[in-house]
């Protein structure tokens, strides 16, 4: 083209022009015209491939269009036949596509020097099939999805025998029917009346099922009506839309161009309600919740913990089958873990309903003695709970989304020009659908948030804080502490408490942190102030544990991708009664776009359910051992009023007793998403547990015995001899536990005190040390041999040195 256009320029500022120059610029211009058809054809083909892709059945990009079908409103003879008018399509495309390919080889062995009419008259030909065919394509195409997508923005009414569908639909109509009275919902209601029809139009899902319908017939005059009926759906359309001037002769506007206008009227009007519908029925699921869990909450409760029972069945199976052993056995034991699976699964739901369940005491006094005021208050203060911990779960969900998608926006940003090292492309030249600016970020922000809030209030979502797979499912398995342990952490909990157990001394490190009440690292954190400490704790917490599905989804869709690319196309699997399943797929294309649609599905499928949680029934059940850690930190702390702390109150306290606790606030974070509305005052006591009372003792034998500045070892030695149960040593009472503490730790002040040990061991009896006290024979008698050993070995260092 550029060499046809020079040799023109040329010949403008010539006075003649020979006839050699005349037949040079014809050949060009033949040649020129050669490689104007050879793309035309291209962009020909280009089309064909791409539609006849949309209509087989068998290709990946048709499975949408398939599933449209399959959940309409054509009865199953329809749906056949309309799947059959996509293979005659397809069909119709691969003779075109063939046609095609001869008018290539053609144009590819023409001499440019000769005619190209034939060739020219061939695309004409093949320009006015395509154009026939991409109508009926459209429609095809456009019938059952503009159906599909219309219904899925109407208003429900078909609930049959489900009561929530029938309270969810009541529900949206009062909030899209008073969002549609607003100022700003005029043109919303416009919208909805051309989409749900009213007593003159039927609905727009209606009018495409019928012409769905005559699609399906396969006769060509039912395609005729097919068309002339989307054309009447909107018959100004062309004009309106900016496809044609108002004043055209409407007899130069194809049908092509009617229908084509007609869908995309209908597709605005479905568009143009989309995302304020997203939004009402949100509002929708999350009020119909509400409702449903405020008032069932007790009937499901009691029904779960019937279900829970079967917990105990399924121990009594597992049991028998590990005395019966072989495969029936192994059979009795898969029989009775699934069974106390289940039983542990309703239990936490029970348990997690029953958190929601206010005081019995405060509603008795609010509502009186009559059983079904108490109801009615009792519903209403859990409508109150369930909406303010949803609320928090939205609020959670929206923040995390829109901060996420504000990372992703930055990092696409960011990455623009892609990062080389070297040759190798380490990171691929990113795309943002926003703006790189301050306006484009907030849209990138406001985007995720929206999407966040419309998730946590999709279908079942709002459930999440109800149910789940608690840890305990696991409990007498090998998986049991891993499982515990991800339940109850995030990303980095779980693999810092993963590898710390399966090192040299992690696991012995980490029971001693236990055992001396240790603070963990977000604990820590969580001890600081309001403003700095606890919201740092509470993000970094919610954000690990976050990371814990985020991570688990991206496993789960790049197995699925993985699985549909080599397993699904490529191994042969033997099947009993079956025989080899392999169908390979020879389209490199289509195996890429289904592995893809694979991997999505899998990412996008509620498989991080299984996901251990922390189970809540256990935590219910261990509610009155749940204050001990802030009773023990109540109790040692040090005030004007006790210098030395009241750690002697609870190590001297009995197993199991009570002792006095001040009330103490939950944290924000606590308190919204375990809202409870009227529920029980926080507790004024906490019980002193083994484990407490044995801390306790080794707290205060230890500060005891640093009194002085440095451990007394000779006193402590002496409280072996008092008799236990009898004497005291100093605040505490002297129990076998006790002995075994000071004698544990005199043990380490000989070992930590070498000078003063090898004093004690060479000074004549009778004498004293400095700080321990006379030195008798019978002292020296109980000193360990080790520490001898070692306390004498270290003075004799010391003295060399």
């Amino acid at each position: 083209m550029q060499r046809f256009e020079t040799d023109m320029n040329q010949f403008k500022g010539s006075n003649a022009i020979t006839d050699a120059q005349v037949q040079t610029m014809s050949l060009n211009e033949q040649n020129a015209l050669r490689w104007l058809s050879l793309t035309v054809l291209e962009t020909q083909m280009f089309h064909v491939r791409n539609q006849r892709e949309r209509v087989d059945p068998t290709s990946p990009d048709a499975q949408a269009i398939m599933k449209m079908i399959d959940e309409s409103k054509l009865t199953g003879d329809e749906k056949m036949n309309y799947k059959a008018q996509g293979r005659r399509m397809k069909e119709r495309l691969d003779e075109l596509g063939r046609i095609l390919s001869r008018t290539r080889e053609a144009l590819n062995k023409a001499d440019y020097a000769g005619s190209l009419d034939s060739v020219q008259a061939a695309l004409a030909s093949t320009q006015k099939e395509l154009g026939d065919l991409s109508v009926d394509y459209s429609l095809y195409l456009e019938a059952p999805s503009t159906a599909w997508l219309a219904k899925q923005q109407a208003q429900g009414t078909s609930g049959g025998l489900n009561p929530f569908k029938h309270l969810h639909n009541g529900v949206s109509y009062l909030i899209r029917g008073g969002y549609g009275l607003t100022p700003w919902g005029k043109e919303y209601k416009t919208n909805m009346r051309a989409i749900e029809g009213d007593g003159k139009t039927a609905s727009m899902n209606a009018q495409f099922t019928e012409i769905s319908r005559l699609i399906a017939s396969g006769r060509r005059e039912d395609w005729a009506e097919a068309r002339r009926r989307v054309i009447a759906m909107n018959p100004g359309a062309a004009a309106y839309s900016g496809m044609a001037s108002p004043t055209e002769d409407a007899a130069k506007l194809t049908d092509a161009l009617k229908i084509s206008a007609s869908l995309r009227a209908n597709h605005e009007k479905i568009t143009a309600v989309t995302e304020t519908n997203k939004t009402l029925d949100a509002a929708s699921t999350f009020v119909t919740w509400t409702i449903s869990i405020a008032l069932l909450a007790p009937v499901a409760r009691a029904s779960l913990n019937l279900v829970g029972k079967m917990s105990n069945v399924g121990v009594g199976w597992m049991n028998a089958g590990e005395a019966m052993g072989g495969m029936r056995g192994l059979a009795v034991r898969a029989a009775g873990r699934t069974a106390y699976a289940v039983g542990e699964i309703a239990k936490h739901t029970a348990a997690r309903l029953e958190s929601l369940e206010p005081d019995a005491g405060r509603i008795r006094a609010f509502a009186g003695e009559r059983w079904i005021a108490q109801y009615a208050a009792a519903s209403g203060a859990r409508a109150m709970s369930v909406a303010i911990r949803q609320g928090t779960f939205t609020a959670m969900s929206a923040g995390i989304s829109g901060v996420f998608t504000l990372g992703t926006h930055f990092y696409d940003v960011a990455t623009q020009g892609g990062v080389r090292i070297g040759d190798y492309q380490a990171i691929n030249p990113g795309h943002s659908m926003f703006k790189n600016d301050a306006e484009g970020a907030g849209k990138a922000f406001w985007t995720g948030f929206k999407g966040g809030a419309w998730w946590a209030n999709e279908s079942f979502h709002p459930a999440l804080g109800y149910i789940g797979l608690p840890s305990t499912v696991f409990a007498n398995s090998r998986l049991a502490g891993a499982m515990e342990t991800i339940g109850s952490r995030g990303v980095v909990g779980s693999l810092s408490t993963g590898i710390r157990s399966i090192t040299p001394g992690g696991r012995a490190a980490m029971e001693a942190g236990v055992a001396r009440g240790q603070l963990g690292f977000l604990e820590k954190l969580s001890q600081g102030s309001w403003y700095a400490g606890k919201p740092a704790a509470f993000t970094l917490s919610m954000a690990d544990n976050v990371a814990k599905y985020a991570i688990f989804s991206q496993v789960a869709g790049y197995l699925g991708t993985k699985w549909s690319w080599y397993v699904d196309t490529n191994v042969p699997v033997a099947l009993p009664f079956v025989g080899v399943v392999n169908n390979p797929e020879e389209d490199v294309e289509r195996r890429i776009k289904r592995a893809n649609q694979t991997g999505h599905a899998w990412l996008e499928s509620p498989a991080w359910l299984l996901i251990p949680t922390h189970a809540a029934h256990g935590a219910r059940d261990a509610g009155p051992y749940m204050n001990v850690r802030e009773g023990m930190k109540q109790y040692d702390m040090k005030t004007p009023e006790f210098p030395n702390g009241r750690t002697a109150l609870y190590a001297n306290a009995p197993v199991d007793h009570a002792l006095p606790l001040k009330p103490v606030k939950p944290p924000l974070a606590a308190r919204l998403f375990e809202a409870r509305v009227f529920g029980s005052k926080p507790a004024t006591e906490w019980i002193v547990t083994k484990q407490a009372k044995e801390m306790g003792q080794m707290k205060e034998v230890t500060r005891l015995a640093k009194e002085g500045g440095e451990i007394n070892p000779i006193e402590l030695m002496a409280v072996r001899d008092l008799v236990a149960g009898k004497s005291e040593f100093r605040t505490l009472k002297v129990t076998e536990e006790v002995q075994k503490i000071s004698y544990e730790v005199a043990t380490e002040g000989l070992v930590a005190q070498p000078g003063r040990a090898m004093e004690a061991l060479t000074i004549e009896p009778g004498r004293s040390v400095k700080g321990w006290g006379k030195i008798t024979p019978s002292c020296r008698s109980r000193w360990p041999r080790r520490c001898t050993a070692r306390s004498t070995t270290s003075a004799r260092r010391f003295r060399r040195s």
